[in-house]
């Protein structure tokens, strides 16, 4: 549920317990006052310290980002300010702790309320919606077993609601109570227009909507007590809202809420040999490790194992021991079936704020809002999701399913000779989904290609997507398929002699990553500066999403294990690192030399190659001054040159040179996922002038493919494909899937012109590896007689010439030798002497070749 996913985000305020802890017969530490509760407005409170040691120390400070301490050390009797800065999301909470030698440490908190909480309030902190908002709730502090009307006035001034100022859409609540941290009882899912939710305009910029004959069975929420309501108020299509999630207190006489005391927590040393995540044990157990230490230190007061085995309650015998030295929880798990797959979470909180997410680790994740729009075609038998929590749950299983490899010895057999097909599941087949993959596997093998590159299919938020916002890096998305599906394709694709690279985002992860869920700050809705995997702020300017910190050890050595996992357990053969250049801590850097950078990259490429030394990493980095060290440690950039192609293709000149890299160091293309197509139309390919584009993109293909060097095809391509990056609303939407291309005459024909040159290639490897004869005239001095390229290699030659002109005209090319040179196309076509002649149409070309 949409409006779920974004209260999800702004309920992860850090909040803690408010427990005095007194001094020792050794000594006596106090502190005056040891609590403090304050409204949201910007403040600054004072604090004395008393104790009989001669020194006390303020030794940590949980979540206090928001409120800064003036000291933290000071003889007795010592008295300091703490500023607190203006609160404009959830109630927060900040704990210091204070210590003096030989006196019992002393806990400090400080609570500041939400905008709109009372200090004070009956039975706890009173919420009422934010003035700004426009919410207004008559009564307004409703009981439970009456009526309540909610009255909407949005303004174009307000910071909240100005998205619905003057709508002419009708505006509907969406609305919810809210118990343990969680929406529950909602009347319809974020984009269901009920006229139960629907509010009444009673006049301009004024709406209306009771809740009746009571709030409780308006909720139908039972024997669930119902002290507090959550709300969003949204236009018809869902696309504006008020911002953030809006709260009011409710006075419910017949049920209270339960109050969870956590048990006491064991330390204990984690067990030797165990690793964070999921660790299957010889003797049938199965060990959990979840790291939480954040970098000022703190932890959280509890975790437990959830899952159907606890009815997916935190109880005793599952909670983990805490291992403080190595800033761990750990739990083994005995009795386990070892033939079933568990569900299972970890539950991880304070004393008042509490949160379940999936292990980083797990290798498949079940969600209770995009699974259901799964279907069993995509993803036979899914297991329903279970009843008795929320959120995202992960998996263990002991026995986990084998899959029988039929090709167990596939490698590139070079690498700098690889022709990329990239290819997104869900835009590649009608059924968008790896099944529907599978029944083209032929088509792009007889293409000629040899490997095919998947964009992101590592876990991703939403089924529509392009997948570059991961949430886990070691579950595959179920949106195309299980993980035997997965599987199931690589194999296929070995079977092929085709290779497979997964694209993988290591530069970013959405704030549903269970490392940025553990330390999340909600009032900035970013990671919290004392995540110990994140940067709070992104320091270059292409970030998206939370922003990995690739300077932190932990983070290379998840990255460096999932690469491992990756490779053992799908054999894949390659990656493709997106946005590399944005593995800096260098504010505006990220096009200059950054050692650090180049560091944690070539760190990357030795584990990979430590598993499988063919194996190959490609790096989005387009950073110059670093290619030459990234290339000679094993690396290969993209190389885009999709500006120049685009250029040819629509009949002007342009510099081809960059195509051409003697090192063989760049992935050469002409089209990517991000760049706008060379064919760009859509077009009529019968037309005469459809028929010269297509004519146009054979000849742009042949001063692509035929430089040495890998290079890359997006899917499609070989056919003219000619929707904008930009149709169906945006570069990530859905794309009409045209396999009716491959009937029309015209792009037929630019296909077999495709498999022609890559036949040429594949049947020729010397000309086009690393170290081969090449010269090219394609700059843009190369127009109106042409462009040419030349290679030669173990006595053979081969020579393209080429009209980029807008008329035809004779093309002469002056050949490195006098032999018989033949129209590789037609070798009827043939002419001795070191030149050729032919008259060329506007875009088309000649491979000759002095050989047959």
């Amino acid at each position: 549920m949409k409006n779920r996913l974004l209260l999800f985000a702004l309920s992860l305020a850090l909040v803690f317990s408010c427990t005095e802890r007194v001094g020792t017969d050794k000594g006596t530490l106090k502190i005056d006052p040891v609590s403090i509760e304050c409204s949201s407005a910007a403040s600054n409170h004072t604090v004395t310290v008393t104790t009989s040691a001669s020194l006390w120390k303020l030794v940590q400070t949980d979540g206090a980002d928001w409120c800064t301490p003036g000291r933290k050390s000071g003889a007795s009797g010592a008295s300091f300010s703490i500023a607190v800065k203006k609160n404009l999301g959830d109630q927060r909470v900040a704990t210091f702790t204070f210590s003096a030698e030989g006196c019992k440490d002393v806990e400090f908190t400080i609570t500041q309320l939400a905008p709109g909480e009372t200090p004070g309030g009956q039975g706890g902190s009173e919420v009422y919606p934010d003035a700004e908002s426009g919410i207004t709730l008559s009564p307004e502090k409703p009981d439970a077993d009456g009526p309540c009307t909610i009255t909407f006035k949005p303004s174009a001034s307000s910071a909240i609601s100005s998205e619905l100022a003057d709508c002419s859409e009708d505006l509907y609540v969406h609305i919810g109570v809210f118990y343990d941290e969680d929406w529950r009882f909602v009347p319809a899912e974020w984009g269901e227009n009920t006229a139960k939710c629907k509010m009444t305009k009673v006049a301009a910029n004024e709406y209306t909507l009771t809740l009746s004959p009571s709030i409780r069975e308006f909720f139908k929420s039972g024997e669930t007590p119902v002290s507090k309501i959550a709300m969003v108020i949204r236009n018809a299509s869902g696309t504006k809202q008020t911002r953030p999630d809006q709260f009011a207190s409710v006075v419910d006489n017949k049920y209270q809420e339960v109050v969870f005391e956590p048990h006491k927590v064991v330390e204990a040393p984690v067990p030797a040999g165990a690793v964070d995540g999921i660790n299957y044990n010889p003797d049938g157990s199965v060990t959990f490790v979840l790291y939480d230490k954040g970098k000022d230190g703190f932890s959280y007061r509890y975790a437990y194992v959830i899952g159907e085995f606890s009815s997916w309650e935190r109880q005793e015998q599952y909670m983990m021991k805490r291992d403080s030295d190595k800033g761990r929880w750990w739990y083994t798990m005995t009795g386990v079936d070892p033939d079933k797959e568990y569900m299972f979470q970890y539950h991880v909180g304070n004393a008042s704020q509490h949160f379940r997410i999936p292990d980083p680790y797990t290798e498949l994740i079940y969600d209770p809002w995009n699974d259901q729009y799964i279907s069993s075609s995509t993803y036979p038998d899914m297991p329903a999701y279970p009843e008795g929590t929320k959120d995202r749950v992960g998996v263990f299983q002991v026995n986990r399913p084998e899959y029988k490899w039929e090709v167990k010895d596939y490698s590139i057999k070079d690498e700098n000779s690889v022709v990329i097909y990239e290819m997104l599941f869900r835009d590649f087949s009608e059924t968008k989904d790896i099944k529907g993959a599978l029944e083209h596997l032929d088509y792009i093998k007889s293409l000629g290609v040899n490997v095919v590159e998947l964009l992101p299919v590592q876990e991703f938020e939403g089924n529509e997507s392009w997948g570059y916002n991961p949430c886990a890096y070691f579950a595959m998305d179920k949106a195309y398929g299980t993980r035997e599906m997965y599987k199931k394709f690589i194999d296929e694709c070995h079977k092929r002699d085709l290779g497979v690279f997964f694209d993988v985002v290591y530069n970013q992860a959405t704030g549903a990553h269970p490392m940025a869920r553990l330390y999340w700050n909600s009032t900035d809705n970013t990671t919290c500066t004392w995540n110990p995997w994140f940067n709070v702020t992104c320091p270059h300017e292409f970030g998206v999403f939370q922003d990995w910190n690739h300077s932190e050890p932990m983070v290379r050595e998840h990255v460096k294990r999932n690469l491992k996992y990756l490779l053992e357990e799908y054999h894949i053969d390659g990656f493709r690192f997106d946005l590399t250049k944005g593995f800096t801590q260098n504010k505006g850097k990220e096009s200059s030399y950054d050692a650090s950078r180049v560091g944690y990259l070539k760190e990357y490429c030795q584990a990979i190659k430590a598993v499988n030394p063919k194996a190959m990493m490609i790096c989005e980095h387009f950073v110059d001054a670093e290619n030459a060290d990234l290339g000679a440690a094993g690396m290969h950039m993209w190389g885009n040159n999709n500006y120049s192609f685009a250029k040819v293709v629509r009949g002007t000149n342009a510099d081809l040179s960059y195509m051409y890299d003697p090192n063989c160091y760049r992935v050469g293309y002409m089209e990517s996922h991000d760049e706008e197509r060379i064919c760009v139309g859509p077009f009529d390919a019968s037309s005469a002038e459809g028929q010269l584009k297509l004519r146009r993109a054979g000849l742009a293909a042949a001063f692509s493919l035929l430089v040495p060097g890998p290079k890359m095809i997006w899917q499609f391509g070989e056919l003219g494909y000619d929707y904008s990056l930009s149709y169906n609303g945006g570069n990530t939407a859905n794309k009409p899937v045209k396999w009716e291309y491959f009937d029309e005459a015209p792009r037929k024909e630019l296909y077999d012109t495709y498999a022609a040159l890559l036949k040429f290639r594949n049947d020729n490897p010397a000309f086009f590896t690393k170290g081969a004869d090449f010269r090219e005239y394609v700059d843009e001095t190369q127009f109106t007689y042409g462009k040419f390229m030349f290679g030669e290699a173990s006595g053979k030659s081969f020579c393209v010439m080429g009209n980029f002109d807008q008329v035809e005209k004779e093309i002469t090319a002056q050949l490195p030798s006098s032999d018989t040179w033949y129209n590789y196309f037609d070798t009827t076509d043939s002419q001795t002497g070191s030149t050729f002649k032919a008259k060329l149409k506007p875009g088309e070309f000649r491979l000759l070749v002095n050989f047959k």
